[in-house]
């Protein structure tokens, strides 16, 4: 797959990577460049050449543009193909097929892959390839959520959340008004770590909750929604809604015999 051609680390997430997928779900690796990395703007931090800034200014939530800075911007314009770029005013920022199409050269398995969202994806084998960048300081990133008022998890975890690395990957937000400026920031390995950690009731509910939303909800409301029914509800909606239940639930809840109760 041209793993040996190309300085970068990769990491199974996605539902198989959570311990969490059927057959029918894709493989997702998040593939993370090794040279080039990203990091949120602090007076105490001094990037190096091959680092960009993560800017949410004028972003959606959750999004954000990389911007070249003082110690790599004559470096990198000298480098980087020009339509590779957006100037903006004293800013130059670097657009999100500038990574997909690096990776993509330098791996000649991957050049009749579809890029759709944040992944490069083959349909035949089942594999989508997460183009992604690490964050340098990915404890600030975590800040909010580390501070408010929870249930769960207990504080080891969340400590321990703080030296799961985030990143950013080549993917816009739908209502983008410059989809290819805009990465968004992901906590995939973050997620992962969280769905690892879920009790065995509630990993039950869990599934109990996705095959309901997946075989019956969607059923009958694919018809109100031009799309194809089974992209009503996407799996990552209902992992999203299931942790946040978590946090704010009492773990002792979480029983047998409340499993019903739980699910619903």
């Amino acid at each position: 797959m041209g793993l040996g051609y190309f300085d970068a680390t990769y990491w199974s997430v996605g539902s198989r990577g959570e311990g969490l997928g059927l057959l029918a779900n894709d493989t997702d690796l998040l593939c993370v460049f090794n040279r080039t990395k990203v990091c949120l703007q602090m007076p105490d931090f001094d990037p190096d050449i091959n680092t960009l800034i993560i800017e949410t200014d004028h972003c959606h939530p959750g999004y954000c543009k990389l911007k070249l800075h003082r110690n790599n911007l004559f470096v990198a314009v000298d480098n980087l193909p020009k339509s590779e770029v957006v100037r903006k005013h004293r800013n130059i920022y670097v657009k999100n097929s500038y990574f997909v199409g690096r990776f993509q050269d330098k791996n000649a398995a991957f050049r009749d892959w579809y890029w759709e969202g944040p992944a490069l994806k083959d349909y035949d084998t089942k594999q989508d390839w997460v183009i992604a960048l690490q964050c340098m300081n990915s404890s600030h990133l975590y800040k909010a959520y580390v501070q408010r008022t929870r249930q769960w998890p207990k504080i080891d975890m969340v400590e321990n959340m703080k030296n799961i690395p985030c990143s950013v990957v080549c993917a816009h937000h739908a209502d983008s008004d410059y989809p290819l400026e805009e990465f968004r920031i992901s906590f995939a390995r973050a997620e992962k770590y969280l769905m690892r950690s879920v009790s065995h009731i509630q990993m039950a509910c869990y599934f109990t909750l996705k095959e309901v939303v997946k075989n019956c909800v969607e059923d009958n409301l694919s018809d109100d929604f031009d799309e194809d029914e089974n992209d009503i509800f996407k799996t990552y909606y209902i992992k999203t809604v299931f942790l946040w239940c978590c946090e704010r639930t009492d773990p002792d809840i979480w029983t047998e015999d409340n499993f019903l109760r739980c699910t619903l």
